[in-house]
């Protein structure tokens, strides 16, 4: 949730509204869980505020505005496109924080409606929503070996999956996902890139999730054919007058997600991502979905200067 709220400011967002949809009546314990996180979530985001933690600080400094991001709960769906067209008038953003799950399909509706709305471009703010099943047997483990043993692999991978949806939900028609070669010495970011492109190819083929359908209606529509790239942080700056290497792969409406860099790069592509939102003012989509090293490494010891960074955030709305 925090990645999201930080694409949203990238993409030069005054604010950010989150919306809470009206809870069912009748409502049992297995789909009640997200209304409850949604609730602990405005806890946890004081505390990230107060403990100067992404994404309210970077290196200590202020990027964020605790005001700036606001709640506003028992949203009905029927009410839903009208609600976002006028909390995103003033071109803040709109990010559905909980909502039923048996409303999930129509949800992604309105949001895709109000976002490829064209008499709205360039006057409102984008709408986002990011959905991820119930697990209805075991939860996800752990693996033993690699970087997948970590704690923070899977909501880092999952973090890439919500972003692969709301690129989709704003009009993306092919994904590019983007990593920053890192050094040798950054063992994590080495092997972060490839264990998620192999659970994402296993799960296209697979057909699980992100790549399902919900009633029937593909989550990412026709963009599963996504495509991964390694590229050196060098070749993601603009160079004169040529056109940059992010100007070129969100031709057509692709978009781009930077999935993976060591701290230091991942700085640095922060600055090349914020000077392209402001030339093509929101037009174009480029996401990052990453916090630091300190984090995200609840898991991992050492010398945070000599470990890398572990891209994606923690994902507490849905930490079970």
């Amino acid at each position: 949730m925090y990645s999201i709220i930080q694409s949203s400011f990238d993409e030069r967002a005054p604010g950010v509204k989150m919306f809470i949809l009206k809870k069912p009546t009748k409502l049992d314990w297995e789909h009640g869980y997200l209304f409850q996180a949604a609730g602990k979530l405005q806890e946890d985001m004081g505390k990230a505020f107060k403990s100067k933690k992404h994404p309210f600080y970077v290196d200590g400094k202020l990027v964020l505005d605790y005001k700036s991001i606001t709640f506003a709960s028992q949203i009905s769906l029927n009410s839903l496109g009208k609600e976002i067209s006028k909390h995103t008038a003033d071109r803040r953003a709109v990010i559905i924080a909980a909502c039923d799950v048996k409303e999930v399909l129509e949800v992604k509706k309105v949001v895709r409606e109000h976002n490829s709305n064209k008499e709205r471009h360039g006057s409102h703010g984008r709408a986002k929503f990011a959905f991820m099943p119930l697990f209805k047997d075991d939860l996800p483990q752990r693996e033993g070996e690699g970087v997948k043993r970590f704690k923070w692999y899977s909501f880092y991978r999952f973090s890439v999956m919500a972003k692969m949806q709301i690129a989709v939900d704003e009009g993306a028609t092919g994904l590019k996902l983007l990593g920053i070669q890192p050094d040798v010495s950054n063992d994590m970011t080495v092997l972060e890139y490839p264990a998620l492109e192999e659970d994402l190819n296993k799960a296209r083929r697979n057909e699980t999730y992100p790549f399902i359908a919900v009633d029937d209606e593909k989550l990412l529509l026709d963009a599963e054919e996504f495509t991964m790239e390694r590229i050196r942080l060098e070749d993601l700056r603009p160079k004169g007058g040529a056109s940059s290497y992010l100007d070129q792969n969100t031709n057509d409406m692709n978009a781009v997600i930077i999935v993976s860099a060591t701290d230091a790069d991942g700085k640095e592509a922060a600055k090349v991502v914020t000077e392209f939102h402001k030339r093509h003012r929101g037009t174009r989509q480029v996401m990052r979905a990453w916090a630091t090293a300190g984090d995200e490494y609840d898991d991992w010891g050492g010398d945070h200067g000599s470990q890398p960074n572990a891209l994606g955030w923690v994902f507490r709305l849905l930490r079970l």
